[in-house]
């Protein structure tokens, strides 16, 4: 805060009233900067300096009052600005970065301030806020710019009296023509550029002039809504509509407007700092696990059974989880690398015996196998279909298979393959696609795929007329 800064008509986000008072006392201060004062405040800088943090059981105290203002300086100290957002923020910096410290408690009793340096204090709580639980305690005023940064905290507690809100933003314009005449004094402005010398006091304020000044407020005046809104979790609509109008509550109306969480006095906030700081404590995780029965399997006629993993608080994330559990982390990589190395040696391993086969029964023998292995036929079924076709077990090395012996083999494929839905069955293998019992024609009798349907439609004529009626 500046000494010109009422003659500019800056910003403020402070209670009217408050203003208004500083205006009027702007003269008498004014007297009261004199070269002795001056000196004995530069040299007794702990005058206007904030208090450090007091801590009560965990808890470090900072009182937040007066007048804000972005940096100190001695007018604003002479209108009762004990310490600047600067250095307040540099106090709540130390109390997060204290380990002695578990929560902080900012008492505030201020009409607010300057716009300058609040959005940031605003930020640093918030960001403290995500390192220690912060409560504002409003003990006589929580208003306007003294709102906006108290906004920020975990909780807000309200003393029953106290008056919080008067969300706005104002500024002043000082018409001082008509005692410039009363003085024999004409000022001229002269200025480049269009709003250079708006809003001077040397006239009247224009309409052009006054519409500029209403748009600058109207932005700032959106950011402190916004910034609320966040601060609170809340949607800006709620903050308009129920918060934002410019009007003062007090103690239970806060509450009830949704400005504070609770009414009490520096006890409760204390307590309820405590009881925050205990509650959020260190990011620690736990999990059970827990095994659940489910409905019989029909199938298997057996329960299933299902692993529940619960944790207190919420799941961590993965590198949450990586972090607190570093050997299970390591351990669960370490079985997915050898489950890897297992498949890989697995299929190298059916490689090698299916080129195994090739070499013993011969290539075009072997090449049957290996499609037959790749059908993923089971052992059992496979077993199944050689006993109906009467095949024996002992086979002669790169000796074909007779012709009888693939017909049997064939009737066997039909008979045992799953039935087509919707197409009938039948032993004859009409229960079948027909195109499927074609490629199984052609993989077991190594022909072109026209003399296995050609074959098919002779040994399967349903099969081949519900094929035609399909699709056509």
């Amino acid at each position: 805060m500046k000494a010109d800064d009422f003659a500019k008509g800056t910003p403020w986000a402070i209670h009217t009233p408050a203003l208004q008072e500083m205006i009027a006392r702007t003269p008498e201060i004014l007297d009261r900067i004199t070269p002795e004062a001056l000196t004995k405040f530069v040299e007794n800088p702990e005058s206007y300096e904030p208090d450090e943090f007091q801590l009560r059981d965990g808890v470090a105290i900072i009182p937040v009052y007066g007048m804000l203002v972005r940096q100190a300086s001695y007018y604003a100290y002479l209108f009762g600005g004990r310490s600047s957002m600067t250095d307040l923020s540099r106090v709540v910096l130390d109390a997060v970065n204290d380990s002695d410290v578990d929560a902080i408690l900012l008492d505030f009793d201020s009409p607010g301030g300057t716009i300058a340096g609040t959005e940031a204090f605003s930020s640093v709580i918030a960001e403290a806020r995500e390192e220690k639980p912060v409560v504002a305690f409003a003990s006589g005023g929580m208003l306007s710019a003294a709102y906006w940064i108290g906004s920020a905290a975990t909780r807000i507690v309200a003393e029953p009296t106290a008056q919080l809100g008067s969300i706005g933003v104002v500024t002043t314009h000082f018409d001082r023509s008509e005692n410039d005449k009363q003085m024999g004094l004409k000022r001229t402005v002269i200025a480049s550029g269009k709003y250079k010398a708006m809003g001077n006091d040397a006239q009247p304020l224009p309409p052009e002039a006054e519409k500029e000044i209403q748009a600058r407020l109207d932005y700032l005046y959106s950011l402190f809504v916004h910034s609320v809104a966040g601060n609170l979790r809340a949607e800006p609509e709620q903050v308009l509509r129920d918060m934002a109008d410019g009007r003062v509550f007090i103690g239970r109306q806060a509450v009830d407007a949704g400005l504070a969480h609770q009414v009490g006095g520096m006890q409760t906030a204390l307590t309820l700092a405590g009881e925050l700081a205990e509650a959020q404590g260190p990011q620690t995780y736990y999990f059970n696990l827990t095994t659940k029965e489910n409905a019989m399997d029909p199938k298997k006629k057996t329960k299933l059974k299902q692993t529940i993993v619960t944790f207190a608080g919420e799941a961590p994330t993965i590198m949450e989880l990586a972090a607190a559990l570093p050997d299970l982390v390591e351990a669960i990589r370490a079985e997915g690398l050898a489950a890897a190395d297992h498949t890989d040696a697995v299929a190298s391993a059916e490689t090698r015996i299916l080129d195994l086969a090739k070499v013993h029964f011969g290539t075009e023998p072997g090449e049957a196998f290996a499609k037959m292995v790749g059908s993923g036929v089971t052992v059992e079924q496979f077993s199944a279909i050689r006993e109906m076709a009467g095949i024996k077990a002992e086979t002669v090395s790169g000796a074909p298979a007779s012709d009888k012996a693939k017909e049997g083999l064939n009737a066997a494929i039909n008979a045992a393959g799953p039935g087509n839905p919707g197409s009938g069955g039948g032993a004859d293998g009409s229960g079948k696609d027909f195109m499927a019992l074609v490629s199984e024609y052609q993989a077991l009798n190594k022909c072109s795929k026209a003399d296995a349907m050609q074959a098919v439609q002779a040994s399967n004529p349903k099969a081949h007329e519900a094929y035609l009626q399909k699709y056509n």
